[in-house]
């Protein structure tokens, strides 16, 4: 599996596992749930962050990127679209 198909593998199951959860506890009696409206954050750790050069990839597989890398304290960030046009939040943490 390539990393693109790992990822986008990755994203699908988190959300699916929310909805798991959401119905899991929907099926309790009187219990009313907030919605949720996002999720804080899917973290991958890799060994050689250099090897993975993950922009460059998805820029390759056509993959619209929204904006530029940038750079703060607490890392790097970048916007991605999947598919139906939701924006994804990328972040590595900053060298």
């Amino acid at each position: 599996m390539n990393r693109m198909s790992l990822t986008i593998t990755l994203i699908a199951t988190s959300f699916l596992l929310g909805f798991a959860f959401k119905t899991i506890i929907s099926n309790k009696k009187n219990t009313k749930m907030k919605k949720v409206t996002g999720i804080g954050g899917i973290f991958f750790k890799c060994k050689d962050p250099n090897a993975i050069a993950l922009v460059e990839e998805l820029r390759k597989e056509n993959v619209t990127i929204v904006d530029k890398i940038e750079t703060y304290d607490y890392g790097k960030f970048v916007h991605i679209l999947d598919i139906e046009g939701n924006k994804i939040q990328l972040w590595e943490p900053k060298d």
